[in-house]
């Protein structure tokens, strides 16, 4: 959930911490572990039905590298099968031809044919084939390297603080000297909120304006 001035008190000031090169972090903040955290927006409705999963297959690139790895199995497994009855005594061209058939409906290339063959699936085949696939993958933590870029913003303590402070107003940002930085230069995937203030003097400029937000240094 986005974290804005609708969810803080007066009664109960909001932590926000300041580390050494005074970017701000929210305190208290609950790191997350796994898929189903960073990826929220498409975490509970993607086993509702095929078309759920393609919606948020095309909202979430990581979720996509889950599916098409499945994809990838069964394509596979279909040209294992032909190639086994290709050498067995009893072959049969009606099973060859019909999985010749599926092969055909499964491009190699996942991008032309993996949203097609998602919505080929009964109900049955969606269910014992994709869901336990990938419910684990969601239950799972995710490759850090692969897909950090992926991640929401808030999914991160100075993410979670630099989408707190994007929900002020500018006279109480300019008030209490944060900065909001949305990328330090072009192209750039920085985006933080920085304090440009003592902590004393900024403390005192938030209890006087009525600003329920205590400025701590990060330990």
């Amino acid at each position: 959930m986005s974290i804005t001035n609708k969810n803080i008190s007066k009664n109960c000031p909001t932590v926000v911490e300041v580390d050494e090169s005074g970017t701000l972090k929210m305190g208290n903040f609950e790191d997350f572990t796994y898929r189903y955290e960073f990826y929220d927006f498409v975490a509970d409705s993607w086993s509702q039905s095929p078309i759920s999963l393609v919606k948020a297959i095309r909202d979430c690139q990581p979720l996509f590298w889950a599916v098409e790895s499945i994809y990838s199995d069964v394509r596979n497994e279909i040209i294992s099968a032909m190639d086994e009855d290709l050498n067995e005594p009893t072959f049969s061209i009606l099973r060859n031809k019909a999985l010749n058939i599926r092969l055909n409906l499964m491009p190699e290339e996942s991008e032309e044919g993996l949203e097609n063959w998602l919505l080929s699936l009964t109900y049955a085949e969606f269910e014992n084939l994709i869901i336990p696939e990938i419910d684990q993958w969601f239950n799972s933590e995710p490759n850090w390297l692969n897909e950090q870029e992926f991640f929401p913003v808030n999914s991160t303590a100075y993410g979670a603080a630099f989408e707190f402070f994007q929900g002020f107003k500018t006279e109480h940002l300019k008030l209490l000297g944060v900065v909001i930085v949305e990328g330090d230069h072009p192209g750039s995937s920085y985006y933080a909120a920085e304090l440009d203030e003592n902590l004393e003097m900024v403390n005192l400029k938030a209890k006087k304006a009525e600003i329920p937000v205590l400025f701590q240094k990060s330990i």
